[in-house]
C-alpha cells in the first residue's frame, strides 16, 4: 500500500518534533535521576499511553509483517533504549550544548548507511549540507566539554541512527500507534530490566516524577511521535537531518532556565547547522525512495 505524501502536515509535524525534543534536556537535568531510571519511565510510560490505540493495529498486521520487518520492529526499540540510556547519561557529564550537537549527528551515521540499509539515493546537495552542519556542530563542539560526555552523546547518535532506519522500513506496513506500542513499549521493558540488573531504582518521589511526565508527554509523545510520523512521509535523511535544530532550541532553554549562556561558538556554529539543514532540505530528491526496492527484497524472501 502507497500512502501519498502530506508535504505541509509533515513539515508541521517536523517543526513540531524539533520544539518538543529540543526541551529534553533541560527536563532531564531538573529530574535529577538516574539515566537508565528517567530512561525507562520515558519509554514505558510512552508505551502505556499508546497501548489502548496500537494493540489492535498491531495484532491486526502481525501476521502480514515479514520475519525481517519483526526483527526491525524489535530492533527500533533496542536501539531507542541505548539511544535513551547513553543520551541521558552523558548529560551528567558534560554541557547540554555539547550532548545536544553530538547526539544529533544522528545523520551522518544515516547518510552512510542508508544507500545499503535503506536503498535512500543521498544526493550531493545533501551531502553539502550535512558538511556544513557538521561544520556547525563542530564549532559548537569546541566550546568544550569531557570527553567521556560527549563519546556518550555519540554512541546516542549512532544508535539513533539505527532507530531511524529501523522505524523507516516498519512504518511502511504499521501505523503510528501500533508503531509507537511496539516500540516505546520494547524500549521501555528492556531499560527497566537494565534497572534491575544494575541495581538503579524504579520507583521515583514526586518532585522528580513530575518532571519525567513531562518528559513523557513533551519530547517523547509528542516530539518522538512527530518523527515517527515523518518518516511515513519522507526519507531517513531529511527527517535525520531537520532534527539537527534541536540543539539550538535546547540551547537557549538551558540559557533562560538552568544559566547556561551559550557562547559565541555556539551562535555561530547554530548557524551554519541552520544552514546545512535547509541546503540539505532543497534536495530534489528529498522524497523516499520506495520501501520495496532496496529495502524491501530480502523481506520477501
Amino acid at each position: 500500500m502507497t500512502h501519498p505524501p502530506r508535504p505541509l502536515v509533515t513539515r508541521a509535524a517536523l517543526v513540531l518534533a524539533v520544539l518538543a525534543v529540543s526541551s529534553s534536556a533541560v527536563f532531564i537535568r531538573k529530574a535529577q535521576a538516574p539515566a537508565l531510571t528517567v530512561a525507562a519511565w520515558r519509554s514505558g510510560l510512552a508505551g502505556l499511553a499508546f497501548l489502548p490505540f496500537g494493540l489492535a493495529a498491531l495484532r491486526r498486521t502481525w501476521p502480514i509483517l515479514a520475519p525481517r520487518e519483526r526483527v526491525l520492529g524489535f530492533g527500533a526499540g533496542v536501539f531507542l533504549a541505548v539511544h535513551f540510556a547513553a543520551w541521558i547519561e552523558s548529560l551528567e557529564h558534560t554541557s547540554v550544548a555539547a550532548s545536544m550537537l553530538l547526539v544529533c549527528t544522528t545523520p551522518v551515521w544515516v547518510a552512510l548507511a542508508s544507500p545499503v540499509v535503506l536503498g535512500e539515493r543521498v544526493g550531493g546537495r545533501t551531502w553539502a549540507g550535512i558538511a556544513l552542519a557538521m561544520a556547525g556542530v563542530a564549532c559548537v563542539g569546541s566550546d568544550g566539554g569531557h570527553w567521556f560526555g560527549n563519546g556518550l552523546a555519540l554512541l546516542g547518535a549512532v544508535f539513533a541512527a539505527g532507530y531511524f532506519m529501523c522505524g523507516r522500513v516498519v512504518r511502511a506496513k504499521l501505523d503510528l500507534a501500533a508503531y509507537a506500542t511496539w516500540c516505546y513499549g520494547t524500549a521501555g521493558v528492556l531499560l527497566a530490566l537494565a534497572c534491575l540488573l544494575t541495581g538503579q531504582e524504579l520507583a521515583l518521589d514526586w518532585p522528580r516524577a513530575q518532571w519525567v511526565l513531562w518528559i513523557v508527554l513533551l519530547p517523547q509523545m509528542i516530539g518522538h511521535t512527530s518523527y515517527n510520523f515523518a518518516l511515513r512521509h519522507m526519507g531517513t535523511t531529511p527527517v535525520a537531518l531537520v532534527s539537527l535544530l534541536e540543539p539550538l532550541g535546547a540551547s537557549l532553554l538551558a540559557w533562560t532556565i538552568l544559566g547556561e549562556a551559550p557562547a559565541a561558538a555556539v551562535l555561530w556554529g547554530g548557524l551554519l547547522v541552520v544552514a546545512g539543514v535547509i541546503l540539505a532540505l532543497l534536495e530534489g530528491s528529498s522524497s523516499p525512495a520506495p520501501i520495496g526496492s532496496a529495502s524491501g527484497q530480502s523481506s520477501s524472501k
